[in-house]
């Protein structure tokens, strides 16, 4: 919404995600990454089946050490926060799909240059996807597959049901150049 002087009736919240770093060309990020969540999703199984079993009347349950368990990956597999990445390749985006498809839980995904070639992967893994249109990478003639950048790729994306945020190249106005040039390129945007 571009409003001037109001905030009413724009949502408005914190930031409420956890950034996590990985990349398909870093086995060690997906290791250690995998095992705080494996940490994480063995708590919530011990603490279900201690609940599970003070509600059949057994007595003495030992609850879990909430301690051990990793606070931000307990919260992402709960649904209580995001989870935030930072991808522009298709390796990488591939990664966070295979991760998403393992542990799944609500996710944002920052840069997304590629994104449009992992689009109907992404929708079904639930990620959001901001992106910046004017952000440009040229295909890899090497690839034998679709790479690159597309000034297509927020509705390619859309048409996937993957929920699409466009933030424009800059936080301010440029009057460098063509004077307004970035506000003659917004409806672009």
């Amino acid at each position: 919404k571009l409003t001037r002087g109001t905030l009413e009736g724009h949502l408005l919240a914190t930031a409420d995600w956890v950034t996590l770093s990985l990349s398909g060309s870093s086995p060690s990020s997906k290791r250690k990454l995998r095992a705080q969540m494996d940490e994480a999703r063995e708590y919530l199984r011990q603490l279900r089946d201690a609940e599970m079993a003070k509600r059949l009347g057994e007595k003495d349950v030992e609850m879990p050490d909430e301690k051990k368990a990793p606070r931000d990956h307990l919260a992402l597999l709960t649904g209580e926060r995001m989870a935030r990445f930072n991808a522009n390749n298709a390796k990488d985006l591939l990664a966070i799909c295979e991760f998403l498809e393992e542990y799944p839980m609500k996710s944002v995904i920052f840069g997304g240059l590629e994104a449009w070639t992992y689009a109907s992967r992404l929708g079904r893994v639930g990620a959001s996807v901001v992106v910046t249109p004017r952000q440009k990478r040229w295909a890899d003639e090497n690839l034998n597959r679709e790479s690159g950048w597309s000034i297509e790729s927020a509705r390619i994306l859309w048409e996937h049901g993957v929920e699409v945020v466009i933030l424009p190249a800059q936080t301010s106005i440029s009057l460098g150049g063509l004077a307004g040039r970035d506000l003659m390129n917004l409806p672009m945007e």
